[in-house]
């Protein structure tokens, strides 16, 4: 994984190429070929029984590349193999020998693809690629989204999409496609529904406490609606409109749903433990700071 983070990294901190086109490209070219090796086209589900959970290094490239093919998709087929081929040796550099091409990239892929992520979402949260993420994954197939559309990649996601989209309705349909598929809620889920509910409190309250202060101030009060708490994004003014009004019942409602599901499995959803460990947090926590959230106090950690 330090080979995948260092690739990443160096092509978000580029200076010739388009930052988040050079991550896609890395995705392409080394992530999303792994699939390959798992799903019924590859080596492993063509070879007899007993040997598809052979070991790694001993996986054969040459029968992707070998089979026949019309001459119009020889080249496209070949630039495939090539990708197939570059994500086989990055995996077998580092890889225990003894491993299967499954346990491998049921590893690897999940881990990969939100490490990505995490760095777009720091990096170029406002790029299309980013936003599509979800999307790309989803469009590779079964494989692809049950390996990487994990809790963690999803929490990650709702935290995205909240701060560039600001979408009550968004973040619900998020929730409800993470219940469709089976993705369970965790405290990291909890806790970003908790953050969304702060920022809203606060900024109603700070908003009511200027309005004591200056009750004829009309237009201090509307410049304070639209810049205290959240970085001059939200405020006041905007979690009042019909929209948001509509939509917040039901994020307590889901909030509750979830509080519920992590008290029936042990699990208390005002426990921050286990969020410290999480690699990000601490610079996720900096752009909140950075970008003016938690005005006047420490930002905290969010839950990433």
């Amino acid at each position: 994984m330090r080979g995948y983070y260092r690739t990443l990294n160096e092509a978000l901190h580029s200076t010739t190429v388009c930052r988040d086109v050079a991550v896609l490209e890395i995705l392409k070219k080394q992530i999303f070929p792994l699939l390959e090796l798992i799903t019924p086209s590859s080596p492993a589900a063509s070879s007899p029984p007993g040997t598809a959970s052979g070991s790694l290094n001993s996986h054969n490239v040459e029968p992707m590349c070998s089979s026949k093919r019309p001459k119009g998709k020889k080249k496209k087929a070949k630039a495939s193999c090539s990708s197939i081929h570059e994500a086989i040796l990055t995996l077998t550099s580092t890889a225990n020998p003894a491993a299967s091409p499954l346990d491998i990239v049921s590893r690897l892929y999940p881990a990969a693809t939100l490490l990505a992520l995490r760095l777009l979402t720091k990096h170029q949260p406002l790029s299309a690629i980013t936003s599509s993420l979800l999307s790309t994954i989803r469009d590779l197939g079964p494989a692809s989204y049950v390996l990487a559309a994990n809790t963690h990649f999803y929490n990650t996601f709702l935290f995205l999409r909240w701060n560039v989209f600001s979408s009550l309705s968004e973040i619900c349909a998020l929730l409800s496609e993470m219940e469709r598929g089976a993705v369970e809620f965790d405290r990291g889920t909890a806790t970003f529904l908790a953050d969304v509910a702060e920022e809203r409190a606060r900024d109603l309250y700070t908003t009511r406490n200027d309005d004591r202060a200056a009750p004829t101030a009309m237009t201090t009060t509307t410049t304070t609606d639209i810049a205290v708490g959240s970085g001059e994004r939200r405020g006041a003014q905007w979690w009042r409109n019909q929209q948001q009004e509509k939509w917040w019942p039901r994020i307590e409602e889901w909030r509750a749903l979830i509080a519920r599901r992590l008290e029936s499995s042990g699990i208390s959803s005002s426990d921050e433990d286990g969020m410290k460990e999480h690699p990000y947090s601490s610079l996720m926590g900096q752009r909140a700071e950075d970008r003016g959230l938690g005005r006047g106090r420490r930002a905290k950690q969010v839950w990433l």
